[in-house]
């Protein structure tokens, strides 16, 4: 059986520098999204295992798009509105 523990939310500084959330279950599964481009880099079993995959190419710099992961939300590439900011 797996050790239970106390759900949180915890903000931390990532890779590069950049802001991210570690979520953590109660069953002791992990979770950590990227603020940038609202990316989940992490999800770990409760036994520890990585199941997503985010390339070693990936830059971390706040500049170009996290390789892998899952976005969160819609992606958009490129600017359809020149108004917008890219």
């Amino acid at each position: 059986s797996t050790a239970q523990c106390e759900p949180r939310i915890e903000t931390l500084t990532g890779k590069g520098g950049l802001p991210m959330i570690r979520l953590t279950h109660s069953s002791g599964s992990t979770c950590e999204v990227y603020l940038f481009g609202a990316t989940i880099t992490s999800y770990c079993t409760p036994q520890g295992k990585e199941v997503l995959f985010v390339s070693g190419r990936s830059q971390f710099n706040g500049k170009k798009a996290i390789r892998g992961g899952v976005p969160i939300v819609f992606p958009q590439f490129g600017q359809p509105d020149k108004a917008m900011p890219s």
